[in-house]
């Protein structure tokens, strides 16, 4: 049936009427509209009144919002209506970095319940307690988008779980462009604290992020037995674990199809660490390709994962490349070749078991048939003291991947030397 073409008129225009731009000033007022001319006064009256389509904008200036009411671990500003997959709601800094939310460690930044389609972009959030913005327990949200934030000075107390991003029970979500840094516990950096901290992620992705000064990058603690985060073009530095899948408790569903690729990592401690041997089942399927694993003692360590693919990474400064540990599951590698290692090569295989410690390139591939066409020597970076791990053009890692392109981070070539360099926001 054809509609008549005013009635079509009509309907889109009803469907757009409620798609609003929403303004909040520190010259505001609670009582106003919040129109360009007459803004709201607090970030939290502003999303209060938005509805799906609507952007919040957020104009320079310092907002202290604690919002101190419920839970203290709920204390921040309230996100509790969703946008929808086609008309997200949008909260946004009107000038990227100005509109600063500090919270003198008293709450959290944006404090997420069970909402899908939101985005919060362009904020510095700072000083807050539990995370800058803290995704609720056990309340699915879908869709969330954290992007081009700067988030700092993060702590909460003694044995509780923080994080810059606090991911829960979401799906289909991206934190993307972020610089994330200063995570700690009870004023310390510790294990519990990380960049990107989360619980049951699923099908969600963590890209173009630079985090620096926690105990983890990203700590993925406890999967949900779907198809997990895929961790892609990420800078990771200052930390003692780079990325690392836990659990939260014995027994809890193991990760499933996790992807790394792409990332630069340097971590004190471990690069990329698996270490869920007391999941239900083993964990299934870990790819970790074109990354830059750097000064760690280990470069990929895991225990009760099967199906471990490790391609096109180089290895620059590391004790261990390659670690797999007996515990409840085996951990079984099913791919490794064409990775470059530099200095000296080193290998592990089913430590606290029949350990097979491997100390050369050729010892490493006599034994297990992996690595055939592996590389030893320097990548020849172009400024790794200054970390910039772009490849010069004589690099023996050029045009030397399994797909033809360059190992290393930067598969296509490139030219940037500290990822990410976050858009700047604009109001259309």
């Amino acid at each position: 049936m054809r509609i008549p073409r005013i009635l079509l008129f009509f309907l889109l225009f009803v469907g757009a009427a409620h798609a609003a731009d929403i303004y909040v000033s520190p010259s505001g007022s609670d009582s106003n509209a919040g129109s360009s001319s007459a803004p709201k006064k607090t970030i939290q009256a502003g999303v209060n009144l938005a509805k799906p389509g609507d952007r919040v904008i957020v104009r320079a200036g310092t907002y202290k919002e604690p919002n101190r009411t419920g839970s203290e671990s709920y204390y921040g500003i309230h996100i509790e209506r969703s946008g929808t997959q086609s008309a997200p709601i949008t909260i946004m800094s009107e000038t990227k970095g100005a509109a600063i939310i500090d919270q003198d460690l008293q709450a959290a930044g944006f404090v997420l319940w069970t909402v899908s389609d939101v985005k919060i972009t362009g904020f510095t959030i700072r000083d807050c307690k539990w995370g800058g913005v803290y995704m609720t327990h056990h309340q699915t949200k879908q869709r969330i988008v954290v992007d081009n934030n700067t988030i700092t000075n993060c702590d909460g107390d003694e044995g509780s779980n923080v994080g810059g991003v606090y991911m829960s029970s979401c799906t289909g979500c991206t934190i993307s462009n972020n610089t994330i840094s200063d995570i700690k516990v009870g004023g310390r950096q510790y294990q519990n604290g990380a960049g990107i901290h989360g619980y049951d992620q699923e099908r969600s992705i963590i890209e173009g992020n630079t985090i620096s000064k926690a105990s983890n990058g990203i700590y993925h603690k406890k999967s949900s037995g779907e198809k997990g985060l895929i961790i892609r073009r990420n800078v990771i530095r200052d930390v003692t674990q780079g990325i690392w899948y836990s659990i939260s408790a014995a027994g809890n569903p193991p990760h499933i199809d996790q992807e790394v690729y792409e990332n630069v990592i340097s971590a004190s401690d471990n690069c990329i660490r698996g270490s869920s041997n007391e999941t239900s089942s083993p964990s299934r399927g870990l790819t970790v390709r074109n990354n830059v694993l750097t000064n760690c003692w280990a470069g990929v360590i895991t225990s009760g994962f099967e199906n471990i693919v490790v391609q096109n990474n180089i290895f620059y400064n590391v004790d261990d490349a390659i670690v797999t540990q007996y515990g409840e599951w085996r951990s079984e590698l099913v791919k490794e070749d064409h990775n470059l290692f530099y200095p000296e090569v080193s290998f592990r295989l089913q430590q606290y078991a029949s350990e097979q410690r491997l100390s050369s390139l050729s010892s490493w591939k006599s034994y297990t048939g992996f690595g055939q066409s592996d590389l030893t020597g320097d990548p020849q970076f172009v400024a790794p003291s200054s970390f910039d791990f772009t490849l010069k053009s004589s690099s023996p890692a050029k045009n030397a991947g399994s797909d033809g392109r360059d190992i290393g981070a930067y598969p296509g070539g490139g030219t940037s030397v500290v990822r990410p360099m976050p858009p700047v926001i604009s109001v259309q």
